[in-house]
């Protein structure tokens, strides 16, 4: 394969994607279920979601399904991408979200953005990409 996935074409793609990346991130010995959910499934605007347990390895990812809208704006969808955003979490999570302060949110923000630049970063890595793929229009001149 020579990009990305954008979109699985079935649950089991997606999860050979999963236990591909779990293996990649040392993360084999974490249970994942993993989601295909339509937008308004989803919690808020979120591409993706994980809710975990640290303490039994145990993770529930949900992934949106690309619409009209994800798949018209700036940056490209790529349901691989957030795979490996979500995953990420199991590895990196700073803050309880459970009642966040002022600063604590500032924190999460900071860690979403650097936990999609290690994702890209990833991705990029495995594939041979440049930071432009993720680029989804093209600039006039």
């Amino acid at each position: 394969m020579t990009e990305p996935i954008i979109e699985f074409t079935s649950i089991k793609q997606a999860y050979d994607c999963l236990h591909e990346w779990q293996n990649r991130l040392f993360l084999d010995d974490w249970i994942i279920k993993l989601n295909l959910l339509p937008r308004i499934q989803m919690t808020d605007d979120d591409a993706g979601h994980n809710t975990f347990q640290i303490t039994n390895k145990a993770s529930v990812i949900s992934i949106c399904i690309p619409d009209d809208d994800a798949k018209s704006r700036i940056s490209k969808f790529c349901q691989e991408l957030i795979l490996v955003h979500e995953l990420l979490h199991l590895k990196y999570n700073l803050v309880d979200a459970s009642n966040p302060s002022y600063e604590e949110v500032s924190l999460m923000q900071t860690e979403h953005m650097l936990l999609e630049q290690m994702a890209k970063s990833l991705i990029m890595a495995k594939y041979n990409l440049q930071r432009e793929w993720f680029i989804n229009f093209k600039e006039d001149k």
